[in-house]
């Protein structure tokens, strides 16, 4: 995967790719961070990269932290703080127990 998925996931235009790059590199540094020397499938550590390309560009739209959408028939949404939130979720099964 890249930005340009990333890109096409969000809906992103053109004129943002900058900002689609931005988010692409930060995500693949947070979830590869999250991972260590786990052994992940790349088809997960790519969806991870994705779910958190897309929170993190996302979160320029929600900067109240309350997402809304096109259309008057969607009620607005709460949208999570950590964007590594959808990887946790991915990664879990791979990362093994969390010891504290």
């Amino acid at each position: 995967m890249n930005p340009t998925e990333l890109a096409s996931y969000v809906k992103a235009v053109p004129a943002d790719m900058d900002f689609v790059e931005a988010c692409w590199a930060q995500a693949a540094e947070l979830v590869d961070h999250r991972i260590g020397k786990a052994q992940v499938p790349a088809s997960i550590r790519d969806r991870a990269v994705l779910e958190v390309g897309a929170d993190l560009w996302h979160r320029r739209q929600t900067r109240s932290g309350v997402a809304t959408f096109d259309g008057g028939d969607y009620t607005p949404m709460r949208v999570t703080r950590d964007p590594m939130k959808a990887a946790a979720d991915l990664l879990k099964p791979y990362l093994g127990p969390v010891i504290a």
